[in-house]
């Protein structure tokens, strides 16, 4: 018996943040992994597997200031609501 299982994921961010120095949405980035895995059986006493993995993460690395803060912490007085 041989068989092969292939899995991978591709996902990232548009931006969810307005950058107020530079005007653009921050953060944005690019990520994917991936997993091969082979398995071999040529008799019922020998099973062989075989894994290879590989992923990247790639934000985009000329976005300065990329996390923020908004109003944080609110100006006094602070005024809470019951």
């Amino acid at each position: 018996m041989f068989g092969v299982r292939v899995a991978g994921i591709m996902d990232g961010d548009n931006g969810w943040i307005r950058n107020v120095d530079t005007g653009g949405l921050a953060p944005i980035e690019r990520n994917g992994v991936g997993r091969i895995t082979a398995a071999f059986k040529p008799v019922e006493e020998f099973t062989a597997t075989l894994k290879v993995e590989a992923g990247t993460i790639k934000p985009r690395h000329d976005q300065q200031h990329a996390y923020q803060w908004d109003n944080c912490p609110p100006a006094a007085p602070l005024k809470i609501q019951p």
